[in-house]
């Protein structure tokens, strides 16, 4: 059986990419730093830097460098925030004011940013990896992060899930019923500030320590059980991880973070770009060398970039910033014809590190 502490851990992160920020000598959160729905933060993805990555975790005059860690060459990070309205399941959260996701995830984090803070609402996932979104509430909005929140303020949420289904819907067809309990603690501490420098620019910043524990025990019932419930083998587990977060004035989005978890920092990431996924997509980064041919397409495209740029993948976005298609053989050419009627966002990067994007319609 599936256990939703992976899920969970997803959810409480998907929250963090949503606050910070505010002033040129004291960065502040509030709820009018909301990013805007329908917009995406693309990420600089350096995963384990070598040599590792340190940074100071205290004080208030402190500098961190990321332009000094490489990236990993076609591995951005993208952070989505939707309008609710727009995903599935959205009825099941009325009160939210942004649906969140990462690139790599095939959910969304339903958030409520009001005048009190952030709080989750809940999350719409694939429980039991079988393709199938379900919506599943807390019990009762999680205010993780309380505003004003700046340099030396701490906040600690408590929040359960709470889940039943049919074991059918979760992919245990000989279960009748499941019930999933996950419990989750979030510690939040504003440790240090100071200026962060990015390929962007250098900002004044604050930075978040995160740490969450999650618990998560499972039960089922069928005829082989009599009827009782019982716990599902290996329940309850635990995840127990601590992150940290800079925040600048320019956005409620992080500008980096560095992820721990039992095998130690395994991710860092920092800010590349902002876009629209409903008007520009990316088009103000588009490289002037690309053209995609023909455009409407209804079977294969043809990008204008050399065969030998050294490009090892195409990525193919839908207008909701859902990666649908990734292309690996035959290119720069993209065959489309498996992709229903509509426009995407096409996205590949160069051995050199070049971004190439572009619109196209399929037909």
């Amino acid at each position: 059986m599936h256990s939703k502490s992976i899920i969970m851990k997803k959810l409480v992160l998907a929250i963090i990419v949503l606050l910070p920020v505010l002033s040129s000598a004291q960065v502040t959160l509030n709820a009018s730093m909301a990013p805007a729905v329908n917009t995406a933060v693309i990420y600089y993805d350096a995963n384990v830097p070598s040599p590792p990555f340190t940074f100071s975790k205290s004080g208030t005059s402190n500098t961190w460098d990321f332009t000094s860690i490489a990236p990993v060459t076609l591995a951005d990070d993208t952070a989505f925030y939707y309008d609710p309205a727009t995903v599935p399941f959205s009825s099941s959260f009325p009160n939210a004011t942004h649906a969140t996701r990462e690139d790599s995830d095939n959910g969304y984090a339903m958030i409520q940013v009001n005048s009190s803070g952030v709080s989750l609402l809940g999350n719409i996932v694939d429980i039991a990896g079988n393709g199938n979104l379900l919506p599943v509430t807390t019990s009762g909005p999680i205010l993780t992060m309380p505003f004003p929140f700046s340099y030396g303020s701490t906040n600690t949420a408590n929040g359960i899930i709470d889940f039943y289904a049919t074991g059918a819907a979760v992919g245990q067809p000989l279960a009748d019923s499941v019930h999933l309990k996950s419990t989750v603690t979030q510690t939040r501490d504003v440790i240090a500030s100071g200026d962060i420098i990015l390929p962007s620019g250098t900002f004044n910043a604050i930075l978040e320590r995160t740490i969450n524990l999650t618990v998560d025990t499972i039960w089922f019932k069928s005829v082989l059980t009599g009827g009782l419930w019982v716990n599902a083998p290996g329940s309850p587990t635990s995840i127990l991880d601590s992150s940290f977060y800079w925040y600048t004035s320019q956005s409620l989005a992080h500008y980096a973070h560095a992820l721990y978890d039992d095998t130690g920092l395994h991710d860092v990431h920092y800010y590349k770009s902002t876009i629209s996924l409903t008007t520009d997509i990316n088009e103000n980064k588009i490289n002037e060398e690309m053209n995609l041919y023909p455009n409407p397409a209804t079977d294969v495209i043809q990008l204008s970039i050399p065969a030998n740029s050294g490009l090892n993948f195409i990525s193919i976005y839908d207008i909701k910033g859902n990666l649908v298609y990734k292309i690996t053989t035959d290119l720069p050419k993209a065959t489309i014809s498996q992709l229903k009627n509509g426009m995407y966002l096409i996205n590949c990067v160069d051995g050199k590190g070049k971004q190439y994007s572009s619109k196209f319609i399929k037909q």
